[in-house]
């Protein structure tokens, strides 16, 4: 007989002929011994158990079913929900950082990403790193975690147009747009002052076709960002977006300053996949 406690949210069950050891060490693996009472064993399933050893669902019925368990619809059903329960995490917003939330014990998994988080010990909870976001994502599934993303980030979010480029990059200018991009088009470019770094930044935007937010420090370089990008490609001015102060227009390729895409990071994070910082 086996029966699931809506109360206990657990799953009992009873094994009435002789288990041999073999069966007996088996069973342990997915359950915990309770007890024998009139010459009935009685056992409980241990999720926990179940999480550690990376069973799957369908080990766990096999077990069950090799001793001689009858299970029905419902009882299935609540396996697989508390298997899937057990292995899952969701990334979430938490005002403007993304919480990776949890409800299971990561044990040894933690340690697995813990370059791509940070754990807030005051309010213990583990946000993930902007940069290593869709890296994140990726190592939990490999872990073996069911990922629920409710952020509504994509990595790729492409501009819904071509972009020519009118203008010859300088060798220095391929070399570091290249270097850049087989670093998997990340990370800073550091050139002197005047040597074109907003040309390079263009034709990285060019050559990704992604939809694209650029972040300057000042509103006067925001206004010289979309004369440049109007000056060196065909881009129409109309398809630019500047978002700042009362004046907030979303484009495949917008302007922000620092101070207002910091305000409004939630609302911008969700429609760029390429960030350029001025």
């Amino acid at each position: 007989m086996i029966t699931w406690s809506e109360r206990a949210l657990s799953i009992y069950f009873e094994v009435k002929k002789w288990l041999d050891k073999e069966d007996y060490e088996k069973l342990l693996t997915i359950a915990d011994y309770l007890g024998r009472t009139n010459r009935v064993a009685k056992f409980v399933i241990n999720f926990n158990k179940i999480h550690k050893s990376n069973l799957e669902y369908e080990d766990v019925i096999s077990i069950l079913e090799d001793i001689g368990i009858a299970l029905n619809e419902k009882i299935l059903e609540k396996i697989k929900e508390r298997i899937l329960e057990k292995r899952t995490v969701r990334l979430i917003w938490d005002q403007n950082r993304v919480l990776l939330q949890t409800h299971i014990y990561l044990g040894e998994k933690f340690n697995k990403i813990r370059d791509f988080v940070t754990y807030d010990r005051r309010l213990r909870k583990i946000y993930v790193k902007p940069i290593y976001f869709f890296e994140l994502k990726k190592k939990l599934n490999e872990l073996g975690l069911r990922v629920i993303d409710e952020t509504g980030l994509s990595d790729s979010l492409k501009l819904p147009f071509n972009i020519k480029l009118n203008v010859t990059l300088r060798d220095y200018q391929k070399e570091a747009l290249n270097t850049w991009l087989n670093k998997g088009a990340k990370g800073v470019i550091a050139l002197p002052t005047g040597a074109g770094k907003t040309i390079i930044a263009i034709a990285a935007m060019a050559k990704l076709s992604e939809r694209t937010l650029i972040v300057s420090y000042t509103k006067e370089q925001m206004f010289q960002w979309q004369d440049m990008i109007v000056k060196f490609t065909d881009v129409k001015k109309e398809y630019i977006g500047l978002y700042y102060g009362e004046k907030k227009r979303l484009s495949p390729i917008t302007i922000s300053t620092y101070q207002t895409a910091y305000r409004h990071i939630d609302v911008l994070t969700k429609y760029f996949s390429f960030l350029i910082i001025d």
